[in-house]
C-alpha cells in the first residue's frame, strides 16, 4: 500500500524525463532462519519514503490511446522500526531494529492510457519496484548481527492523469 505523486516533461512525442516521490508501506519481511526458535511478537509494518528520477517512453497507437514506459532510480529511507522477537512462553529472545539510512533503489514500469478529456487521462499499469532492508537483531543473549535483504513489490493498478499541454 502506498502513495505516489509522479511527473514527467516530454521534450519529444514519445521521450520524457521526469521523477516520484512515493510513500510505501510493506509488510515487515525478514530473511527466513534470522531468528530461530521465536517468532515476531507483534507484526509491525515498515514504512519507507522513497525519491527518485529517470527517463520516460510514450507511444500513441491512437488519438486516444498510447502506452509506455518508464524507468527510474533514486534514494529510499525506511522508517524507524523495533520488533521483539519472543518463544512459545513470551520470554524476549531478541529485537529486531531497522536502518534508517539512505539506500539506492530503482523502479521500472509499464501502462496504457486513456486520453478521456483533453488534460484528463486513466491509466492501468505494471511497476516493479527494487528496495533495500538492512536490520540488526540484538539477541538478549551474544552478539548482535546485521541483516540486509531487497524487497520486490509489484504495483498493479490505476491512475487518473492531469496531462498539461
Amino acid at each position: 500500500m502506498g502513495f505516489n505523486v509522479e511527473g514527467a516533461w516530454f521534450w519529444s512525442e514519445h521521450l520524457g524525463a521526469g521523477g516520484e516521490f512515493t510513500v510505501g508501506r510493506y509488510a515487515d519481511l525478514l530473511e527466513k532462519g534470522a531468528i530461530e526458535g521465536g517468532t515476531v511478537e507483534e507484526a509491525k509494518p515498515l514504512n519507507s519514503l522513497s525519491l527518485k528520477a529517470g527517463l520516460y517512453y510514450n507511444h500513441p497507437i491512437s488519438e486516444r490511446w498510447a502506452v509506455g514506459a518508464k524507468t527510474l532510480v533514486g534514494v529510499a529511507r525506511n522508517h524507524y522500526l523495533k520488533n521483539s522477537v519472543v518463544d512459545a512462553t513470551g520470554a524476549v529472545l531478541a529485537t529486531i531494529e531497522h536502518d534508517t539510512t539512505e539506500h539506492f533503489t530503482a523502479s521500472a514500469g509499464a501502462w496504457v492510457r486513456f486520453i478521456a478529456a483533453d488534460n484528463l487521462g486513466v491509466r492501468l499499469f505494471a511497476e516493479y519496484n527494487w528496495l533495500r532492508n538492512d536490520y540488526t537483531i540484538t539477541p538478549t543473549v551474544g552478539a548482535a548481527t546485521h541483516h540486509g535483504h531487497y524487497r520486490h513489490p509489484l504495483s498493479l493498478g490505476i491512475a487518473v492523469d492531469a496531462m498539461l499541454w
